[in-house]
């Protein structure tokens, strides 16, 4: 899922090491980061918000890949965090 390359070898924008990036599933993903108080994890993560809301309301659903890992983590966070988000025309 993610793309591959790194900014250590000026061909992509993920830090070292950039585990199972081979794109195969052609979702793109890039390393935003995410924002709480500040913004972090730029390089080396990619977060992104799911239309899946948590059942108190001040929760999203969020998907998050790191550079370090081939597995996609699900997790939620408040909503005033900042995620990235995909759109997808139909």
């Amino acid at each position: 899922m993610k793309t591959s390359g790194t900014i250590e070898l000026n061909n992509g924008f993920w830090i070292s090491p950039n585990i199972s990036a081979t794109n195969c599933s052609g979702f793109s993903a890039l390393p935003g980061g995410t924002r709480t108080n500040v913004f972090g994890s730029i390089g080396a993560s990619g977060s992104w918000w799911t239309s899946t809301e948590a059942a108190n309301g001040l929760h999203g659903a969020n998907r998050r890949i790191f550079n370090k890992s081939r597995n996609v983590q699900t997790g939620s966070s408040i909503k005033y965090y900042g995620r990235s988000v995909r759109c997808v025309k139909d």
